[in-house]
């Protein structure tokens, strides 16, 4: 006798391995978008901190007093409202967009200039709350 089609434990298999494989797909793939988007966050930090350098080196009174403190701290709004950078940065982790009200600060370290972003509003004293260093990591930020 001839058997036609598939045992119910075989289908049962079948329909496992299918459901094991596409849970760790999706897993895989819900993995690389949140490290991208991480990365897309870095990358929009250090374009503002570039952007930052390039309004300093053009603003000679602003250069003067930073190589005399040796620090500089301006508002991101600054950059926005003289189109160094867009008006509308969306954070790609939380889609928010970046606040104009964060600080810049470029600092000279070690006979090279360093930058960092700001957040004053999460704290009271004028440290703030550190967001990204010059590569965009919130790591050893603002030292």
């Amino acid at each position: 006798m001839k058997k036609s089609g598939f045992t119910l434990l075989e289908l049962l298999a079948v329909v496992t391995i299918v459901a094991v494989i596409g849970v760790s797909a999706t897993l895989a793939f819900s993995n690389i978008e949140s490290e991208t988007s991480s990365e897309e966050l870095k990358n929009i930090y250090t374009e503002i901190q570039r952007s930052a350098n390039l309004y300093l080196d053009l603003h000679s009174s602003d250069l003067e007093s930073f190589i005399k403190l040796e620090q500089l701290d301006f508002k991101l709004e600054e950059l926005m409202n003289q189109n160094y950078i867009d008006s509308k940065i969306e954070n790609p982790v939380t889609h928010e967009l970046i606040s104009g009200e964060y600080y810049v600060r470029l600092y000279i370290k070690n006979d090279e200039v360093g930058s960092c972003i700001i957040d004053r509003s999460k704290n009271s004293n004028e440290a703030g709350w550190c967001i990204a260093n010059d590569i965009g990591e919130p790591e050893n930020c603002c030292e």
